[in-house]
């Protein structure tokens, strides 16, 4: 038995539907709010429900549920309400370990962002680089971590950076509105930055949920999850500008560090949360001035065959999609 949380959310919905591919979906549980309807886009009348908000996992009656794998994806990303990460981040992972102990599980798969890092030049790192959050978001995310790291149930860290396919409303629409609307090039847009496609995600979570965790010599693993691409932001821009049709004017480049310092402090006169704040803020420009390019190597070591779709593929193949965004 399986149960999956966020099965509602981009990369759950995508991870839902190569679950019922790969595993009969009477085996799978679906964490759902209560005050939500049955499940997303993506119904199968054989899939089981337990209709609970993550906050109050806790009390649940586990008598009848028998799961052997959790995947943890639920998460809030961005605080939209200002209520914060910790209820749903932290205080949410913590019960899912309570609920774990509780069902006897012998494997969890979370699935964490490299923002456990902070937002800082990165290039070609590996799992072992020093984890330094610098914003709310990630560092809920580190406590989370934290969290499953201090238990005693074998489980899997993945990271990513950016995820982009069906369902993306924010990374490449992000981009997309850069390159539209932003008359500007930070550092020439030579920043090198690491994606994956949803897709691939979804399989390469489903593949360990299928393959089990025994073959880690540690408790606790962590892989990076990218396609390892070095595809610079200019690279990106040519991409987006030939298979969506923007036009991108540029009439002036500027330092990213000089951008950022200058947000920083305009943001703390103004006391402006940049996680909530619409438009350029100094977390973005560290998206779009520092490389944040994060290693696969590991990844691709215990997983025969691995391939992923390039960025240019994942653009043609969800065109239509993302041209809403234009």
């Amino acid at each position: 038995m399986i149960l999956l949380t966020g099965a509602s959310g981009f990369v759950g919905r995508h991870v839902l539907s190569n679950l019922v591919k790969k595993f009969n979906s009477s085996n799978i549980y679906v964490l759902i709010n209560k005050n939500n309807s049955p499940c997303i886009d993506f119904q199968h009348e054989n899939l089981k429900y337990i209709r609970v908000g993550i906050e109050f996992i806790s009390e649940i009656d586990i008598k009848r549920y028998k799961i052997r794998t959790i995947i943890h994806l639920a998460s809030k990303n961005r605080d939209f309400d200002n209520s914060g990460f910790y209820n749903i981040n932290v205080k949410g992972t913590s019960n899912i370990i309570q609920l774990a102990y509780r069902l006897k599980v012998q494997n969890i798969i979370y699935l964490s962002s490299t923002g456990v890092y902070g937002h800082q030049e990165m290039f070609q790192v590996f799992e072992d680089y020093p984890k330094k959050p610098d914003s709310e978001f990630s560092k809920s995310k580190f406590m989370a971590e934290s969290i499953i790291k201090n238990s005693n149930i074998r489980t899997l860290i993945l990271r990513h950076r950016f995820i982009i396919g069906e369902g993306d409303k924010f990374v490449i629409p992000g981009f997309i509105g850069a390159l539209s609307k932003l008359p500007i090039s930070i550092n020439n847009n030579k920043a090198i930055c690491s994606f994956v496609g949803v897709d691939d995600l979804a399989k390469v979570i489903v593949y360990f949920c299928k393959e089990g965790l025994s073959y880690q010599h540690e408790l606790h693993q962590e892989f990076h999850i990218t396609n390892g691409e070095e595809i610079q932001l200019a690279e990106l821009y040519v991409i987006l500008s030939k298979k969506l049709k923007i036009k991108h004017k540029i009439y002036l480049n500027v330092s990213g560090k000089l951008l950022y310092n200058l947000l920083l402090l305009y943001e703390k006169i103004l006391k402006i949360n940049p996680e909530t704040n619409n438009g350029l803020t100094s977390l973005r420009v560290k998206y779009l001035g520092f490389n944040n390019h994060i290693s696969n190597e590991n990844l691709l070591s215990v997983i025969p065959g691995l391939t992923f779709q390039k960025v240019d593929e994942i653009i043609e193949k969800n065109k239509n999609y993302y041209s809403k965004y234009c």
